[in-house]
């Protein structure tokens, strides 16, 4: 019986990497772009000051101050808010649903309370994770990928680690190298900036300038990689209703 059950179930297709950054880009360009400037640009701004001190210390030779605690916790509050709105744009445009920005804003506000929490506690995790010989820290990653999406899509609450346990059981790895290629490809344009400039051209184009190109390019990153979170949903999402004629949440 048992055989006969595994032999006449249809196979479920695999997560590919290809496919997923591929689609992260294009959502990103093509339909997030506008949305991704209410969620990035306060980044950008918040990180100017840091930006611009690293860049005068290296010119000048002197050791990096050490950033704002006040502006940095301001950036990591800004960040966690444009997860969960980049993630739920994501999930729309990923279906071809409409973007309506101050309809997603509200809907993100909502479920603020959980999306902070939760997300506090998978950075927590992850980074202590990642000391541990990065390993740990991408299982992590992997397992609670899902977190942010149960979350601003699903309203999961503080179920949102067991729903998110739930879509990656049996995919963590693979989930996990699709994390790595789209964390590559998404930042490679910030790799770009920040370490092939040389101290001349910094200084031609003016410090500031150029922690705003830098800063700029890393909030694009970002972006890319929190659309990537939200089309990473819909592909587990497909993958757990196959067979089944059950529609995903709005």
């Amino acid at each position: 019986d048992h055989r006969r059950m595994t032999d006449t179930t249809p196979p479920t297709p695999g997560l590919d990497a290809r496919d997923i950054v591929g689609e992260a880009y294009a959502v990103y360009f093509t339909r997030l772009f506008r949305l991704s400037l209410a969620a990035l640009v306060p980044l950008v701004a918040l990180g100017l000051p840091s930006a611009i001190a690293a860049a005068r210390a290296a010119l000048d030779g002197y050791f990096v101050p050490p950033p704002s605690l006040f502006l940095e916790t301001l950036k990591a509050l800004v960040s966690v808010f444009a997860s969960g709105l980049l993630v739920r744009g994501a999930h729309k445009a990923a279906r071809g649903r409409p973007i309506r920005i101050l309809e997603l804003v509200a809907e993100t506000l909502t479920r603020a309370v959980p999306l902070y929490a939760c997300s506090l506690v998978v950075a927590l995790a992850s980074g202590i994770g990642m000391l541990a010989l990065i390993v740990p820290g991408l299982w992590i990653l992997a397992a609670w990928s899902a977190v942010v999406p149960a979350i601003v899509i699903e309203g999961a609450g503080f179920q949102a680690f067991r729903r998110s346990a739930a879509l990656t059981r049996g995919r963590r790895w693979p989930i996990a190298g699709v994390l790595v290629a789209l964390g590559i490809f998404a930042y490679a344009p910030w790799l770009l900036v920040a370490f092939v400039t040389s101290p001349g051209l910094m200084e031609t184009v003016g410090v500031p300038v150029w922690a705003l190109v830098v800063q700029s390019a890393s909030a694009v990153g970002l972006g890319v990689v929190l659309t990537g979170f939200g089309v990473l949903y819909v592909h587990l999402r497909r993958l757990e209703d196959a067979g089944r004629a059950e529609p995903e949440p709005d």
